[in-house]
């Protein structure tokens, strides 16, 4: 079990204080990432993206914090370093691993049945209520799915469930009762379907701690290592990122709607984030670059979990499934895991983990070539599905010299 009671020093998180730092990094901290820049640069100026925050770690070793484009341009507000974003599904990534270092505190177990937590969450599949497990709610194998991604005439519209971020006057009891009322799609740990599956672990978390999620994130993630932002409530000092959607060669200003391609997710932007909302533990977060990466460097280092955790991180745990939102990747706690061998349309090494956020963002990480990934946009749908975190990506492994020949 690591130690999450604010011991582990926020430079410790970033990998600063590694005694080994020195000695591994003395040729990586020369590089200047002409590339990336160069590309970065292009791509702000043809309006690929509205603004974008990036983040590369090497060995690691924080090696760039770029910053560029605009946070908000009709507020004519910049993009900052410590720009602040809805994290949307990254909110996925942050929660799943929280859960891990709680049952590694022993909260919980991936083993347990939801219905110990909530007893009336059991929708059925084939007339029968199949038992749920935690593990199978983290990894999108439970059966659930999402409204947004069914469709307007699906079975989750029909019922009025919602998302999580856009009805702000209805509870997550109510809403719970309208998924339990829809069948599966599948047999629990027969299949992948993204899902409403970490929102529902999240109040099971709540349940089981007699805390709340934000008091939870606070204790488990947020305070140990320092951050800054990761938080489920806008603050006042926070420099918020406006969203904004690429679409027929624009960039138009959004607060209600974005069509991602796989689906239009609707969201309330006056009132996420607030007091007085509910909090879904699998798209309610927001935070900023700096957070992310301090977060994926504290899991590398050793910071969060344990060896045992960590390996159970960098485990396909969904071989059945051809496609995990995208062909040849599988599925672990909070991210998508690798089944190719690089090449140059794809340089990561089979085994890297990365996912994405509904409103522009993206993380990437390769334990083998120990490359971290930070790529911060607030456009959608360019950020996330597009092109631009794969250009940036490409522009990194070219930098460090690690794109395959």
């Amino acid at each position: 079990m690591k130690d999450l009671n604010g011991n582990t020093e926020s430079d410790l998180a970033l990998g600063i204080a590694d005694v080994n730092a020195e000695h591994h990094n003395k040729a990586s901290s020369q590089i200047n990432f002409p590339v990336l820049h160069q590309f970065l640069e292009q791509a702000l100026s043809r309006n690929q993206v509205m603004g974008a925050v990036v983040l590369v770690a090497y060995q690691g070793q924080l090696l760039l914090n770029f910053a560029g484009g605009w946070a908000d341009k009709e507020r004519v507000q910049v993009m900052q370093e410590e720009t602040v974003f809805r994290l949307g599904s990254l909110s996925k990534s942050v929660s799943s691993w929280m859960t891990l270092c709680l049952i590694e505190q022993g909260l919980m177990s991936l083993k347990d049945r939801i219905t110990r937590y909530l007893p009336h969450f059991s929708p059925c599949f084939d007339a029968i209520c199949p038992p749920i497990s935690i593990h199978h709610l983290l990894t999108h194998t439970s059966g659930l799915s999402y409204r947004f991604i069914d469709g307007e005439d699906g079975l989750y519209a029909q019922a009025q469930i919602s998302d999580g971020v856009d009805r702000p006057d209805l509870d997550w009891q109510e809403n719970f009762r309208r998924i339990s009322s829809v069948p599966l799609r599948f047999s629990p740990g027969t299949g992948w379907r993204y899902s409403l599956g970490v929102d529902v672990v999240g109040q099971a978390l709540q349940t089981a701690s007699g805390k709340g999620l934000p008091e939870l994130l606070e204790d488990t993630i947020s305070r140990p290592l320092g951050l800054r932002h990761c938080s489920f409530y806008v603050r006042d000092h926070f420099q918020m990122a406006a969203h904004y959607q690429n679409q027929a060669g624009r960039l138009t200003r959004v607060d209600r709607v974005l069509d991602l391609g796989i689906g239009v997710l609707r969201f309330d932007e006056k009132s996420m984030s607030q007091p007085s909302s509910p909090v879904y533990a699998g798209g309610s977060m927001l935070g900023s670059g700096p957070d992310l990466m301090r977060i994926l460097l504290a899991l590398r280092n050793g910071h969060l979990l344990s060896d045992a955790g960590y390996q159970a991180l960098l485990t396909d745990h969904v071989p059945y499934s051809s496609k995990c939102m995208w062909r040849d990747w599988g599925y672990t706690y909070g991210a998508a895991i690798s089944r190719q061998e690089p090449d140059q349309a794809m340089p990561m090494s089979a085994g890297s983990l990365q996912w994405v956020g509904a409103f522009g963002q993206k993380w990437m990480f390769d334990p083998q070539q120990d490359v971290i990934i930070v790529s911060m946009t607030n456009t959608a749908p360019e950020g996330l599905f597009g092109a631009f975190p794969d250009q940036v990506r490409d522009a990194v492994y070219r930098d460090l010299g690690l794109m395959p020949a």
